[in-house]
């Protein structure tokens, strides 16, 4: 599965010099910090750039360093991150860090193995983190980076994960980590996805509204506040929604397994 080089000379071209006039100024990009770069991976997963960027400032204030977010308690780190929605992210970043500082003496992993070791980072996130944070020339394949690869290498795009990542290793100029990610990530959204349909916002809020996605996102948002009773909670989150009970019990006892919540003295809180 070689790309011609003649392909990949002109692709690279293309790419770099739109980028050279187009790149996008963000905070997570003015730095190599691996927690800073791992931090803004992380909350970039399924939200938008717009969103992530005043959340990403206000996490970083409020946990400068590793330390004081392996240190915080998961109801802090939860009720930091209202706002991103997928909240499992928030305590998947703080076990990771964690790891690093009470397992690994505060000393980052700058390997693909040992990014792949740390609690809930997969693959695309390691990839990047090495790109970013350590400079080394590494693939990384999200939904943008098929997309890219779809429209400007046709011929031999596959939808197998790990054909994406060979044609991606090919396509990456050599010693151009810092920047090459970035560039595609820009050029894609900019230029490939702008005639692209997109869902109408109504849509999206009607599918979105009474999922389990939604019903997880409104119970911590309570629990953020202070802890409440099932039945409260029943009341003012799935009742209106026609959600069955059992239904919403079960969704309570995930988010106890998850870690999430636990409950006390018949009340519900977040765990500290």
């Amino acid at each position: 599965m070689k790309v011609p080089t003649k392909r990949i000379t002109e692709i690279q071209t293309l790419v770099l010099h739109w980028y050279a006039n187009h790149a996008r100024s963000l905070p997570w990009r003015e730095t190599h910090d691996p927690y800073n770069i791992l931090m803004s991976e992380i909350m970039l997963q399924q939200t938008q750039v717009p969103r992530v960027i005043p959340k990403y400032v206000a996490f970083l204030k409020r946990f400068p360093t590793m330390e004081s977010l392996a240190n915080a308690t998961s109801a802090d780190v939860i009720r930091e991150w209202k706002g991103l929605g997928y909240n499992r992210r928030a305590l998947n970043l703080q076990r990771a860090i964690r790891v690093v500082v009470t397992e690994l003496d505060g000393k980052f992993p700058n390997t693909i193995e040992g990014l792949l070791g740390l609690p809930g980072i997969g693959r695309y996130t390691a990839g990047a983190t090495m790109n970013f944070a350590f400079g080394i020339d590494t693939p990384a394949v999200d939904t943008n980076v098929r997309l890219f690869i779809d429209t400007l290498v046709p011929s031999i795009a596959t939808r197998k994960e790990n054909d994406y990542y060979e044609i991606s290793r090919q396509l990456m100029p050599k010693n151009k980590a810092h920047i090459w990610l970035h560039a595609v990530m820009d050029y894609t959204s900019a230029e490939l996805r702008k005639n692209r349909p997109k869902p109408t916002k109504k849509k999206m809020a009607e599918k979105f509204i009474g999922s389990n996605r939604y019903l997880r996102g409104k119970t911590l948002d309570e629990l953020r506040e202070g802890s409440a009773n099932e039945k409260k909670l029943f009341m003012i989150i799935a009742k209106p929604l026609h959600i069955p009970p059992d239904r919403f019990q079960a969704l309570l006892s995930t988010l106890e397994k998850e870690g999430f919540i636990h409950q006390k003295n018949n009340l519900l809180s977040l765990v500290e």
